[in-house]
């Protein structure tokens, strides 16, 4: 058991005092959180008074008519919050609850009371999951469908959003950042101690100031964990302030530095007290800017096992001599963590992360910080009833052991709460409500109307979920009315806080603990306001007795305005505006006798519209570009990365169709070339969890030229890489013909117009390796790349295809999609191997390629040259740079030896084709002599990809492992680009707005893959017309005299031979635009 502080000197040992030596400022903190018996009676534990009897009398006579014995009609005393909530939702008490999954919170469990069915089937027929024949008629059915397109398009935007915010990461391990000018981080410093620190005891007042004096006299003497400390500081005080977000942006960086510093190595600056105020001050600013402030109960856990690890679990007193400052703080500390364990597992309904037999810290004592110091020897805390910097963190200890309890009980699988229960412990917390309220009065001059606020807010919010299971059932139950009374006074309060700018702000901005009880609050009025207006239309009284339902209306109002402002704020979830403005909606429908249904549905499509609006507008806004002509830090390298994660929806309607895991679906993607890369970057874009295998070892960034054209380099555009792409265009100015003597016989220039076709060389020239690159890095913080790794087998069943690879490993997927080239692994899987392939080669048709360094001659242009020599033979060479050519060789022949070479043997592919241009003329000597030395020779037969299908189950493929056009058609990278854009908009539209069961999203996919063959099968159809006939080669000298005077004429008379001779202009079919890829 711990000694009681005056039993304590202030260098943290025993003494021996007497009854007069006893100071009224020494609380034991055991005494308060200790729950059984006679420890739970303390200083702040309040003497029973008058006027608590009457809760007092009733839970006696619930305890003896729960008795056995007693033989009573009173029904519904062997409930539990728990069975309440499994009844009411239809589960069993077997199933797992989640949402997004994740453990339901008690929001999401009072949403769904009955009173809320006319919404919920509003918005499961809106999301496709209506199983009712409600919202049937034609007049509703447009309606619906405009709001479930609504829905999408805000979710989509949301997205968006949320995914080109620039600060995302870690700036640099140096954490080279920028403080505003001094007067304003001195302004917003001072603004965190007059808020904040003062509710939050986290550091000691006179230390913090003598360390921003000193960054501000000498930066480089400051270490970086004090450094993140100022600028946290600074930071939160910002949240009070007048700063507009592009600042608020940057303190968002600060807090993903913050956190990339504690993640590292636990070294003694991280495992220490400046290691826990660092932790502290990062929880606390994560909930205020909502940067993933709904996961603070998992960092929670760390928290408190980092504290433990060194000793803030133990009171000072029982460690070895240290000065009362650092035993201050550690109490204060303690306290701190103590009361974030508390309010994140109410935020979760998740256990809370620490017991009360596994701590004996004191309570901290009541004085101000410059009462102390290092050096300080002797110590007299204040009376308790003098107001200091700590006496609001007593005040909530008072409560500490009680709202722990409640967390506990809550959250605790092996022990149901009964209603008896929830009386006894609300009974304690109404004492305690009494003594705040006492505290408050008496200290109304020198406490803030910021913290009376924040005060009451963090003491009463455990109320509402405490009560909230029995208040639902209140209507059936008259025994549960003193829940529904308890809730709603609550939730008043809550909703009605004293006027004061900077608790508001606080309540528009936050996301945790501040934006869980609004959730709540708002559950509690609608449901309360529903009640009530059907009640009175039952028994007639609507019209005649209002007064109480207009002041609920009143709160419900003003929830929708915060709702709204939440929105304009930053919030990118529209949920709860919708859902208050359809029970705003639904009561008014009642009083004035008009449909309920059509009233709802206007209602949501009205507020979908306004909030989509709102969102829209800061998805065009570039917020950022303020903040850096500020001259402060530009983003860092690691910008792309969350830590974090986003935070979570504001969402009062649970998932579609029921307690269900939101879809972002498991994909793979075998190949890391184009059509995989790309269509990992739109797949990611929707939210989806996607893994792309390569089975090089490195990303292949290697490879020759390849173009864009048509719809290609409107796909590329869409993804906003365009100034990516061309900063890496390759200089080539057109290609021409000439004959054996090297003669110019014809000239086709590059179309740079901007207008019509491209021509055989196209303004979009690039290497495949930097394309590939490009389409990595925009990709790869949404992705994760593995090398040297491929799908060696799969095995499909209902639910998922299980994947082997060739390391032996197995994992599920929702889907894989082969990406993996004209020789497709995944497609002779997906047909069967058995089965034949469905590569049909050209006829006798053979291509090489190459590179051979030779260095650009003087007056040399980026020219392309293409020859042609009799026997079906032609080369092409062209040059990115200045120091080594491309070469393409071509042929159609029926050379048994190439023919019968193994696709690979380099040393036998290289001879035959020696030995099939001997002679050609032009340079054919020379670049055959480098081909036979080139390290990068590839041989193929050229062939044609065509599928009946291009997927099949959950299996799909995409790129020319679907439909390769072959090199004749100038269209196999825009084919890949244009193909991997449609299969991610048709999963998009079918699949990537919904929430399923897992593994039951098959339908969905099923439709997606569908209309990915639908859209995309007309275009390639017309890109592969005729291919398989093959090339149409000159055969001798006077065909290829023939050849060359067309195209020389075609050339003076400027014609765009490309046009019509490749398969760019795709008639009668148009890009789809897909807003769930905006």
């Amino acid at each position: 058991m711990s000694t009681d502080l005056s039993n304590i000197d202030h260098d943290g040992h025993e003494k021996r005092v007497s009854a007069k030596d006893s100071r009224p400022g020494d609380i034991n903190i055991e005494d308060l959180v200790k729950s059984t018996g006679d420890r739970n009676r303390s200083l702040f534990e309040p003497q029973q008074n008058s006027h608590n009897l009457d809760l007092q009398d009733l839970l006696r006579k619930l305890q003896v008519a729960e008795e056995p014995s007693a033989n009573s009609a009173i029904q519904g005393l062997a409930e539990t919050s728990r069975r309440i909530f499994e009844r009411q939702s239809g589960l069993e008490d077997s199933q797992i609850v989640l949402n997004k999954t994740r453990i339901l919170r008690w929001s999401h469990w009072m949403a769904t009371a009955p009173e809320f069915r006319a919404i919920l089937t509003c918005y499961s027929e809106a999301t496709g999951h209506g199983d009712t024949l409600s919202f049937q008629e034609d007049d509703f059915k447009s309606m619906i469908i405009h709001i479930g397109t609504l829905l999408s398009k805000c979710k989509s935007v949301a997205t968006s959003i949320k995914l080109e915010r620039p600060i995302r990461g870690p700036s640099n391990p140096a954490f080279g950042l920028i403080l505003p000018p001094r007067e304003v981080s001195d302004r917003m410093v001072n603004l965190y101690f007059c808020s904040f620190e003062s509710t939050t005891r986290i550091l000691h007042v006179p230390t913090f100031w003598a360390e921003y004096r000193k960054y501000w006299d000498q930066q480089d003497a400051v270490a970086p964990d004090v450094r993140l400390m100022i600028f946290l500081v600074v930071g939160i005080g910002s949240s009070l302030s007048e700063w507009d977000t592009d600042f608020r942006e940057l303190v968002r960086q600060w807090v993903y530095d913050a956190e990339a510093w504690l993640s590292g190595p636990l070294h003694k600056n991280r495992l220490s007290i400046t290691g826990l105020q660092i932790y502290c001050l990062s929880i606390l600013a994560r909930q205020i800017f909502s940067i993933g402030g709904d996961l603070v109960w998992m960092s929670i856990g760390s928290l408190v096992h980092r504290a433990m690890q060194i000793g803030l679990h133990r009171d000072p007193h029982h460690l070895p001599r240290m000065s009362h400052l650092q035993a201050e703080l550690r109490r204060r500390l303690w306290a701190t963590i103590i009361e974030m364990s508390i309010q994140s597992s109410m935020d979760s309904a998740m256990p809370p992360r620490i017991s009360l037999d596994e701590f004996d810290t004191t309570a901290p004592s009541n004085f101000d910080d410059d009462q102390i110091h290092d050096t300080t020897s002797t110590i007299d805390p204040q009376p308790l009833n003098h107001y200091t910097m700590t006496s609001l963190q007593i005040a909530l200890c008072r409560s500490m052991a009680t709202r722990l309890q409640i967390a506990q009980v809550l959250t605790n699988l092996r022990s149901e709460l009964s209603y008896v229960g929830v009386l006894s412990l609300s009974s304690k917390m109404s004492d305690h409500y009494r003594v705040s309220g006492a505290f408050t009065d008496a200290n109304k001059t020198v406490m803030t109307s910021f913290h009376r606020n924040l005060l009451n807010y963090t003491l009463r919010r455990s109320t509402i979920p405490l009560h909230c299971s029995f208040a639902l059932q209140a209507r059936v139950n008259p025994l549960y009315h003193y829940s529904l009374k308890s809730c709603l006074d609550a939730t008043m309060l809550i909703l009605s806080p004293e006027p004061d700018d900077c608790f508001a702000c606080l309540m528009s901005t936050g996301g945790g603990l501040f934006r869980e009880v609004i959730r709540e609050a708002g559950s509690i009025i609608s449901l309360e306001l529903l009640a009530q207006t059907n009640a009175q239309q039952l028994d007639g009284t609507l019209h005649s007795a209002s007064k109480y339902r207009d002041g609920l209306k009143v709160n419900l109002k003003d929830m929708i305005q915060l709702s709204l402002r939440r929105i304009q704020e930053g919030e990118t979830n529209m949920k709860s505006h919708t859902f208050l403005s359809m029970i705003l909606a639904q009561v008014e429908a009642i009083e004035n006798d008009t449909s309920c249904e059509l009233s709802i549905a206007r209602s949501a499509q009205v507020s979908l519209e306004l909030c989509l609006k709102i969102l829209q507008s800061q998805l065009d806004q570039n917020s950022f570009t303020s903040a850096c002509e500020q001259g402060l830090r530009l983003p860092g390298p690691y910008d792309d990365q969350d830590i974090f994660g986003l935070d979570l929806d504001m969402d009062f309607f649970p998932a579609e169709g029921g307690f269900e895991y939101y879809n972002n679906m498991k994909i793979l993607i075998n190949g890391g070339g184009i059509a995989g890369n790309a269509l990992a970057f739109w797949l990611s874009k929707l939210g989806h969890i996607v893994t792309v295998v390569e089975r090089f070892p490195t990303l292949r960034a290697s490879g020759l030229q390849v173009d864009l054209r048509g719809h290609g380099i409107e796909v590329m555009k869409r993804m906003g890489i365009e100034q990516a792409f061309r900063s890496k265009i390759v200089p080539e100015q057109g290609i021409q013909v000439v004959d054996k003597s090297g003669k110019q016989r014809a000239f086709f220039p590059v179309n740079k117009s901007g207008k019509g076709s491209q021509n055989f060389t196209t303004e979009y020239e690039i290497m495949r390796g930097e394309f590939c690159r490009i389409l990595y890095d925009a990709s790869k913080t949404r992705v994760k790349y593995i090398f040297n790794k491929a799908v060696e087998s799969f095995e499909e069943t209902k639910n998922e295809v299980q994947v082997r690879y060739t390391d032996t490993c197995v994992e599920q997927f929702d889907l894989l999609v082969g990406a993996d080239g004209q020789y497709s692994h995944i497609r002779r899987l997906m047909l069967g191997l058995n089965k034949p392939d469905a590569i049909y080669p050209l006829k006798d048709l053979y291509v090489a390629y190459f590179t051979c360094p030779l260095e650009k001659q003087e007056n040399e242009e980026y020219i392309a040259t293409s020859f042609f020599a009799p026997g079906r033979r032609g080369i092409m060479t062209r040059r990115n740079n200045p120091h080594e050519l491309q070469v393409y060789i071509g042929c159609t022949t029926e050379m048994e030896k190439l023919e019968n070479a193994r696709r690979g043997d380099v040393k036998v592919e290289k001879e035959a084709l020696a030995e099939i241009f001997e002679g050609a003329g032009w340079r054919t000597k020379e670049l055959v002599a480098a081909m036979m030395g080139a390290d990068d020779f590839y041989c193929e037969r050229m062939g044609l990809v065509k599928l009946d299908s291009w997927s099949k189950g959950r299996v799909a493929v995409v790129g020319d492992a679907a439909y390769c056009p072959t090199a004749n058609t100038g269209m196999g990278t825009t084919s890949a680009m244009v193909g991997a854009y449609i299969l991610a908009g048709e999963i998009g539209r079918h699949c990537g707005d919904r929430r399923t069961t897992a593994g039951d999203n098959m339908k969905d996919l099923q439709a997606a893959l569908k209309g990915y063959e639908e859209k995309f099968r007309p275009f390639m159809d017309q890109v592969q017309k005729g291919v398989s006939e093959g090339m149409n080669w000159p055969s001798n000298a006077f065909s290829i005299a023939v050849m060359n005077g067309l195209l020389g004429v075609a050339s003076f008379f400027k014609v765009n031979m490309g046009k019509w001779m490749l398969r760019e202009d795709v008639k009668g079919w148009d890009l789809p635009d897909y807003v769930e890829l905006k």
